[in-house]
């Protein structure tokens, strides 16, 4: 088995992220959300079969373009009937005269065939109100040439405007046909005979929606198999170009262009290995006028890496989530046993510090981030806000032994110190203190060191941006407690650490995963699953506009950052083998949303 690299260790591991907890706003909608969760949860797309490679299938068309409209109408004017005339518009390049004999509140789909055996792979299925109703609403647009077997055999001829345009005969046209089977109310169309044959009944099962307002799926690994020189090709093609490029400087970039090639080969390389180790990808999806959630599952490859990775991991909660504060525009936590990952990890490392610092990374200070892996834990989390103070960071991460955790971080930024004098990262030159003792809070030891930024020579704009991200230098805490070690950084970092440590000590003020923003995010996801990833968006556009004027050295307006009502979540985790993601925008955020795109075309205007 071809082993995992860095590209697919980062993707792997950003991939778990889910788990939150429930919102408690009465009885009946929560017990409502709970079981649109389940189900959602439980909703399994068959087995795509062969031929087909992927499909699609929508429960009630019309009705989940409603729901969206509504949504979407939350954030922004959408004018009525918008989304719903889509589907309508659709039915009229069909050429129906007539678009009401087709049922759009009743299942319809789409079929892929292997487009190697069929030439014209795709098969439609609609819901209909009877088959001489659809045949009549198909004339004069198409002609009924009787049928063939079990379908009608239609066709229609148009002017060839590429032919007119181009010098040829005025007169020139093309001929078009199509396939229709009916099936009770079904309709299936097809442009192949062969596709309507092998893709009718392997179609008319898959849209069974279990209750979901879509599912669909794509067979990754029959695709693979059907595509292989192409994919092969593909690979040497991606990678060989970007070498091309960049060894004849026809690429500009601000650091050594040869750690850059060797960088950007081994992520490529880690994308396709990612790639060829997923067997199938499904989709469930539902939409009313308070969310919009989404489920997506990856079933990878047996006997693959990836699978043996999903395979080792537990559900476990994320302990440390209590450390975190509340109110920051975006936050991640993750439990992910993924030791099996730590030559790559290292290797994704060094490689980065050699790409981004301009010079080889020392062996005896690799040997010490070798250390950082040995005694770094499970479970991360971590939180970020930009606010008048600049960017605050709030993260911890357990670790086997507290002391010799800190023993070893010691002794690599000391190392990293040495490495980091006279470096350059984009153009910009860094110094880093080492760590020193500033005192203690709850026991643990309070460690301090600052990363300074040289910006003498700086483009003037780069210079503005990292005066407003960070001040004059990067300031950093760092403390162990317990089993876990926190850091903190901004222009009040010593706070961030001291309140970090007592929520986490349990004597503080409740921490974010008792943010009533996360758990309405978060909606009826819940248990000790992978991970999460949270996002404010209507604040993180607010926090943008006032950082965007800044940096371009105009005046900001005051800061006014409303506490998110909602935000963005993502999660999931592993069940039965697979890589099981939800992605959930509640209609609340969407009105923050709104508000937030509001106060940033008035700062436009101005």
């Amino acid at each position: 088995m071809k082993k995992l690299v860095a590209g697919t260790v980062v993707l792997s591991l950003l991939a778990l992220a889910g788990g939150c907890s429930k919102k408690k706003d009465g009885q009946e909608a929560e017990q409502n959300r709970a079981q649109a969760a389940v189900s959602l949860a439980d909703a399994r797309p068959a087995e795509i079969p062969a031929p087909a490679v992927a499909y699609l299938a929508m429960n009630k068309p019309a009705a989940t373009m409603a729901a969206l409209e509504k949504l979407a109408g939350l954030a922004g004017p959408v004018p009525p009937g918008m989304l719903q005339g889509l589907l309508v518009q659709s039915l009229l390049r069909l050429g129906l005269t007539d678009t009401s004999v087709v049922d759009l509140s009743a299942p319809a789909g789409l079929l892929v065939l292997d487009p190697k055996k069929f030439p014209r792979p795709l098969l439609l299925v609609v819901s209909t109100k009877g088959e001489q109703q659809l045949l009549r609403a198909l004339q004069p647009t198409w002609k009924n040439e009787g049928k063939q077997g079990n379908a009608y055999r239609l066709v229609r001829e148009e002017k060839d405007t590429y032919a007119v345009f181009s010098g040829g005969a005025k007169n020139a046209t093309i001929k078009h046909e199509v396939f229709l089977a009916c099936d009770g109310p079904l309709a299936f169309v097809a442009r192949q005979p062969g596709t309507l044959e092998a893709g009718l009944p392997l179609l008319k099962k898959l849209l069974a929606t279990q209750g979901q307002d879509l599912l669909g799926g794509v067979q990754v690994d029959r695709l693979r198999e059907i595509f292989e020189r192409e994919l092969s090709a593909l690979k040497t093609q991606v990678v060989g170009e970007m070498q091309q490029n960049l060894g004849s400087r026809r690429v500009k970039l601000p650091m050594d262009v040869d750690k850059f090639i060797k960088f950007y080969t081994m992520m490529a390389e880690g994308m396709f290995s990612l790639t060829e180790q997923i067997g199938q990808v499904d989709l469930a999806a539902r939409c009313s006028d308070q969310e919009l959630e989404m489920k997506l599952g990856l079933r990878p490859v047996a006997g693959s890496g990836l699978a043996n990775f999903l395979a080792q991991q537990k559900k476990q909660p994320l302990r440390l989530l209590a450390a975190l504060p509340q109110g920051p525009f975006l936050a991640v936590g993750m439990n992910v046993q993924w030791k099996s990952l730590k030559p790559q990890l290292a290797e994704l490392t060094a490689e980065t510090m050699n790409l981004f610092f301009g010079k080889d990374t020392p062996p005896e200070l690799l040997k010490l981030l070798d250390a950082m892996w040995d005694v770094m834990g499970d479970e991360f989390v971590f939180s970020e806000d930009l606010n008048e103070q600049g960017l605050t960071v709030v993260e911890a991460f357990s670790v086997t032994d507290a002391k010799r955790a800190r023993e070893v971080f010691l002794k690599a930024f000391q190392a990293m110190a040495d490495y980091l004098d006279g470096s350059q990262l984009m153009g910009i030159k860094l110094e880093m203190s080492p760590p020193r003792k500033i005192g203690e809070h709850r026991g643990a030891e309070l460690l301090s060191f600052d990363m300074s930024f040289l910006l003498e020579n700086a483009d003037p704009r780069q210079a503005r941006i990292m005066k407003t991200m960070y001040g004059d230098s990067m300031h950093l805490l760092l403390a162990f407690h317990e089993k876990a070690a926190l850091v903190a950084m901004g222009k009040n970092g010593e706070q961030l650490l001291r309140q970090a440590l007592d929520r986490l000590s349990g004597q503080g003020t409740q921490g974010f995963d008792q943010w009533p923003a996360f758990r309405s995010a978060a909606g009826s996801w819940s248990g000790n699953l992978g991970g999460f990833f949270f996002m404010s968006i209507s604040n993180m556009i607010t926090a943008s506009i006032h950082s965007a004027m800044s940096m371009e050295g105009g005046s900001a307006p005051a800061w006014k950052m409303t506490p998110p009502a909602s935000g963005l979540f993502m999660g999931g985790g592993t069940r039965n083998g697979r890589l099981e993601m939800v992605f959930r925008l509640p209609a609340e955020h969407l009105k923050e949303i709104g508000q937030a795109v509001k106060q940033l075309t008035s700062f436009k205007q101005k």
